[in-house]
Parts: C-alpha cells; structure tokens; sequence
C-alpha cells in the first residue's frame, strides 16, 4: 500500500504493481473520502464497480461474536431517542434461524424484526411461527 499527497487538493491511498498506480481511497480538502473514486461527491462515496449481480459493497463482520452479540448501523441526526435509525443483527447462535435482523430507533428497539425462518414480527422479537405477526 502506497500514498501519495497533493497540496492543498487531496491524499490518496493505492496500490503499485511495479507498472501501474491504482487509488484505492482519496480524501478531498473539503473532507469528502471515496473508496473506489477519485472524486468522491459525500462525506463518504464508496463505488463498488464489480461487473457482478450480487455485490457486498459493505460488510459489517465479528467473526468471534457469541450468541447474544450484534452488530448494529445506526444513521440519523443525534444520537439521542428518536433522532436516530437502526439496524443490527442479533446473534442468536452459530447458523440459527432464531438470528434475526432487527429494524428500530434510538430508545425504541426491535420496531421490525426478520428471523432466520423468513417470519416477520412487528413489535416482537419472536413471531414463533407465523410469517407475519404484529403486537400493536
């Protein structure tokens, strides 16, 4: 992994096979950082340009996550309740379908909630075993 700085633009982090520089990540003076552009226009632009029909353009991972463990993105204006969305994903235990993939705001947990069986539930963590089961 290389680096190169242009004053007062940008700094850029690549690589360099001997023949060829490739920019893997650039941070712009206005802040902005791209991961796979050169020209990142947001705070963060990441550009997954793999010519494939399912791309994982970002993955969150813990391989040494316990049953009870999540990993959770949280997105919003504060990190304050209501002022704040997220999602995670609760570790039930290896290859469980009672792991399941949780929707929410801050203070308000578990809003919706999709187990590994492909049952919904709204309000509850455990719909048992109905595809789609509501507490309000």
């Amino acid at each position: 992994m290389l680096f190169t700085v242009h004053p007062i633009r940008h700094f850029h982090f690549g690589t360099h096979d001997g023949t060829t520089w490739s920019e893997k990540v650039t941070f712009l003076n206005s802040g902005n950082v791209g991961i796979g552009t050169t020209n990142p226009g947001a705070t963060l632009d990441l550009v997954n340009t793999a010519n494939a029909w399912a791309t994982r353009g970002i993955r969150l991972l813990g391989p040494n996550m316990n049953a009870g463990g999540a990993l959770m993105v949280s997105v919003g204006k504060a990190d304050s309740a209501y002022n704040m969305g997220q999602m995670y994903f609760y570790q039930a235990g290896d290859g469980s379908t009672s792991n399941r993939l949780s929707f929410g705001l801050h203070s308000v947990d578990d809003v919706l909630n999709i187990l590994g069986t492909g049952n919904v539930g709204i309000g509850m963590t455990n719909p048992g075993s109905y595809k789609l089961l509501t507490n309000y």
